[in-house]
């Protein structure tokens, strides 16, 4: 959606200019894709699950420690 309304938009607004039109959507479309794609990951809540942290250090679970599955 962005590279279209990019692309209209600098169709009617700019006209001719140095640089396309479509090559202005053809960016456009592309930054739309990373950002819609890469984006929700830095809003994701980044809490380690509980099972996680009942380690040791080494990787080992500590021995007061029990694995819950949900």
């Amino acid at each position: 959606m962005t590279g279209v309304a990019a692309w209209l938009i600098c169709l009617n607004v700019y006209g001719d200019t140095l640089v396309p039109p479509q090559l202005i959507g053809f960016v456009a479309a592309i930054l739309g894709m990373l950002i819609g794609s890469l984006g929700p990951q830095l809003f994701v809540e980044r809490r380690p699950h509980g099972a996680h942290l009942a380690t040791d250090g080494a990787g080992a679970a500590s021995p007061d420690s029990t694995a819950r599955h949900h």
